[in-house]
């Protein structure tokens, strides 16, 4: 019987379908026949095909499941030898098969085209298909079965929108987390999306199966909510989960790093805006910056060493704030080490924030000051080279990379259509002598270890920007306009192996001493 109400639908809504697998592969298409970037024109085209896919993908499949309306007793259908069971397998194998099977194809075609190897290219299209049937189609289909008929379907989205709007601006902005916008927000993502899922097979089951509609629909109001609450969970609960995924845990275990206040105070390298222009900045918002020297030891050659994040906290003599610990804004910091290298010491300047009010008070004694840096170790996995100047190269599992001036005439920007790597880092490097620009950080979006985003193509354009000359002129570069002639872009990507904590306590530390 599935098969007899698959080719029925089929019958049905091949026009429509037909006409969802041609829009879903126009973006592909447009990634396609791009160099490495894209024009405006055509950037603009594809943010509406990727708002416009998905919204045809849930029509067509609202459309389907309304052809045996479960919330309606006057249905023929009801009346015939057809189990429940059936019927939603059918629903479910004509969004498999109509809608997601295009979708790989395309994917497919467009990431082997752009230099990755057909078991990548496979691997990569599949993920996002499967993520796409599980927390897109089948959320619409249980929606759908809610519903009598579209304009049903369209006040139950459009509510659900507002719902999720509510919770994102105000419940998140009161709860914010410090895991969003960080390497591990794909933890509370997953959770909320296998939350999604599960909520959508229960609906349906309670749907198709049992017809409960009134159960079902509590449920279908109460799943936004559930979804949208799991980001705001604690670091420490999502660096948990993070660390358990460490490919070799033991690659930490001989890193140490400690204060030093044996060096001089922290000046900015060249090419990098002046400390006095940085400090006033901070003093408009009543907040002074510290740099505190921190000694890295026992990292491994060839590798990279990143804060994710970082807490801090002061505790100030007791005879003054009653002694209480005042805690400061820390920020992150990256530090690595060359193949080549025979420096068995990094020094690297945790950047520390405090309020004017405080430091005044505090600046000319002695106080204590701890730090909890969560870090991530990574090992550099490829590198590779292309002229700073009109490159356009195809780079193996990056995608197609070119270079090019912006208008401005002061920076290289290196732009690529692929898969961007968990971690890389662009460097602008004079060829005659090796001199190297102020060097960008370790360029970690996302630890996620699987694709988390359904609405896109696998590949994608991204990039980085590399200054070389400062229109203000109060800044200046090793490798400036003059060099890039005889320059390369070095563009390194990196594996993390271990994620791992690090306690520093300075227990006596005068403020004023410390000011870049």
């Amino acid at each position: 019987m599935i098969w007899h109400i698959f080719r029925k639908d089929l019958k049905l809504m091949w026009p429509l379908a037909a006409l969802v697998a041609c829009l879903n592969w126009t973006l592909p298409g447009l990634l396609l026949t791009s160099r490495f970037s894209l024009s405006p024109a055509m950037n603009s085209a594809a943010i509406m095909l990727s708002i416009g896919g998905p919204i045809a993908i849930a029509l067509l499949i609202t459309l389907t499941a309304q052809l045996e309306t479960l919330t309606d007793l006057q249905q023929d259908w009801l009346v015939r030898p057809i189990r429940r069971i059936d019927l939603l397998l059918a629903k479910l194998s004509f969004a498999a098969l109509m809608i997601q099977v295009p979708i790989f194809l395309s994917d497919v075609a467009v990431t082997m085209a752009k230099g990755f190897s057909a078991p990548s290219s496979f691997g990569l299209a599949l993920q996002r298909s499967i993520l796409q049937f599980l927390v897109v189609d089948i959320p619409v289909l249980a929606l759908a079965s809610l519903t009598s008929n579209l304009y049903q379907a369209i006040a139950g989205g459009v509510a659900i929108g507002l719902v999720a709007a509510v919770l994102t601006n105000v419940v998140r902005g009161m709860l914010a987390s410090p895991v969003i916008r960080t390497g591990l927000e794909w933890v509370p993502t997953t959770i909320s999306l296998i939350i999604l899922a599960a909520g959508s097979l229960t609906l349906l089951t309670l749907q198709y199966v049992v017809r409960r509609s009134v159960p079902s629909r509590a449920l279908g109001s109460a799943l936004p909510g559930l979804c949208l609450l799991v980001p705001v969970m604690s670091w420490h609960s999502a660096f948990a989960v993070q660390k358990t995924l460490s490919i070799a845990p033991a690659a930490s275990s001989n890193i140490e790093v400690a204060f030093d206040p044996t060096v001089a105070r922290y000046r900015p390298p060249a090419g990098s805006p002046s400390v006095e222009g940085a400090m006033e900045i901070l003093r408009r918002g009543d907040r002074l910056q510290l740099c505190l020297p921190f000694r890295i030891t026992g990292l491994p050659a060839d590798s990279l060493l990143q804060t994710d994040y970082s807490e801090a906290k002061l505790v100030p003599p007791r005879d003054v704030l009653q002694g209480h610990a005042q805690s400061l804004q820390a920020d992150t910091w990256t530090t690595g080490r060359g193949g080549s290298s025979n420096d068995l010491i990094q020094l690297v300047y945790q950047p520390v924030t405090v309020s004017s009010t405080l430091y005044e008070s505090l600046r000319d004694q002695t106080v204590r000051i701890e730090v909890d840096d969560w870090l991530t170790i990574a090992k550099i996995e490829s590198s590779h080279q292309l002229p700073a100047i009109d490159a356009d190269e195809r780079i193996s599992g990056l995608g197609r990379c070119g270079t090019s001036i912006n208008d401005g005439g002061t920076a290289i920007m290196f732009d690529c259509i692929g898969r961007a790597p968990a971690c890389f880092r662009v460097l602008l490097e004079y060829g005659p002598t090796g001199q190297r620009n102020p060097e960008e950080p370790l360029g970690c979006g996302s630890f996620a270890p699987f694709l988390l985003n359904p609405r896109f193509p696998v590949l994608l354009p991204f990039g980085r920007s590399l200054q070389f000359r400062d229109p203000s002129g109060l800044a200046t570069f090793p490798v400036d306009g003059s060099k890039l002639r005889d320059s390369h872009i070095v563009v390194q990507t990196f594996r993390a192996l271990d994620h791992f904590v690090r306690h520093i306590v300075i227990p006596a530390i005068r403020l004023k001493d410390w000011e870049p």
